[in-house]
């Protein structure tokens, strides 16, 4: 019914190919969490069963991820279709929220406020309930507001990095604020499935860099929290003496990376995710190739919970190709309109 709705949306047959296929992706892919995450409980207030799904649209849009990575499908798609099903449900709460125009302005530098709307609205016209009629009220003046603030379809214009990332990381933060770029270290994070390529690509093009590497510590230390304490502080021993440096992990998720991001922020530090974008078939070769492989059903599992790295989270975040080019994550102006990848000369950040 949400697919039928989306086809007869008055704007659907204007959009690019990209766009029409995203939205397509985004709301077969968007409730797949649902049963996984239903609980269900008798509310007195309404006397009958209340049903909710807390998380689904998370959980969902890391299915979507990795199912559609297995699949083979290019980078800038598997982005914008996560964005729209990480986003799905919170659009609907955006104008109920403390800074409405925070959200809006996070979700424009993930993809077009736009399209999120319009599956919001392809989602309310799907369904049957007797609050559709006042969502698809509320839905319009989302658009209204996105459309003021100047981000309805394109990314809000920080000043700098910076402003991008604090207000990424931080409520209640103004996007008009120009703050200073960070003096200390630079930090590059490093992002990829066991079997990615992320010790021969640092090895290779980061060579120069200290490198805190988790897998190199386990070897020195069988405790994994004695080991991450290590690591940590190997970590400040580089933020004290504002030394760039490497950190070496897989980092699939957005709450693992925060705790490096959050410390290395905490010295001034810019943060840049190099992310590995290696193919499904190439990281089972190149596993099974390792002296230290580990089983298939575990990388499944990893990249089960992959979470892609976003421009919220570090200053700048890229898209390592195995033959070395790199694209900036997130740029979604669409397939053809995206910024080409680019050879990778030498290390950078």
């Amino acid at each position: 019914m949400v697919v039928e709705a989306l086809r007869k949306h008055e704007l659907f047959d204007t959009l690019t190919s990209f766009d029409r296929r995203a939205l397509l992706l985004a709301t077969l892919f968007h409730d797949v969490a649902k049963p996984a995450t239903r609980t269900a409980e008798f509310s007195h207030e309404l006397q009958r069963e209340r049903v909710s799904n807390p998380g689904h649209a998370l959980r969902g849009a890391k299915f979507a991820w990795g199912h559609l990575w297995r699949s083979g499908l290019d980078t800038p798609m598997r982005e914008r279709v996560f964005a729209l099903i990480a986003w799905h449900q919170k659009i609907f709460h955006i104008l109920n929220r403390d800074d409405p125009r925070q959200e809006v302005i996070r979700f424009s530098q993930l993809a077009l406020v736009r399209d999120l709307v319009i599956h919001a609205q392809a989602d309310n016209r799907g369904r049957i309930s007797p609050g559709c009629a006042q969502a698809e009220v509320e839905l319009e003046c989302v658009r209204l507001f996105a459309e003021e603030l100047g981000c309805l379809d394109r990314p809000w214009p920080f000043v700098n990095d910076e402003a991008r990332v604090i207000v990424g990381r931080e409520n209640g933060k103004s996007p008009f604020y120009e703050p200073p770029e960070p003096k200390g270290s630079r930090l590059t994070l490093l992002s990829g499935l066991p079997g990615s390529g992320k010790d021969t690509y640092a090895r290779q093009v980061l060579g120069e860099l200290p490198q805190v590497s988790l897998d190199a510590m386990r070897e020195d230390e069988d405790n994994e929290g004695t080991m991450l304490q290590n690591a940590f502080e190997q970590a400040r021993v580089y933020l004290r003496r504002k030394q760039d440096f490497c950190w070496n992990a897989t980092n699939l998720t957005k709450s693992v990376r925060d705790k490096i991001i959050a410390l290395a922020r905490s010295y001034d530090g810019h943060v840049s995710i190099h992310a590995l974008d290696t193919p499904y078939q190439t990281v089972l070769k190149q596993n099974r190739e390792r002296a230290s492989a580990i089983p298939e059903s575990a990388i499944e599992r990893y990249a089960d919970r992959w979470e892609p790295p976003t421009p919220l989270e570090a200053h700048r975040v890229f898209w390592i190709a195995p033959d070395r080019t790199v694209r900036l994550a997130f740029s979604f102006d669409g397939e053809d309109a995206a910024p080409a990848p680019r050879p990778l000369a030498a290390p950078f950040a």
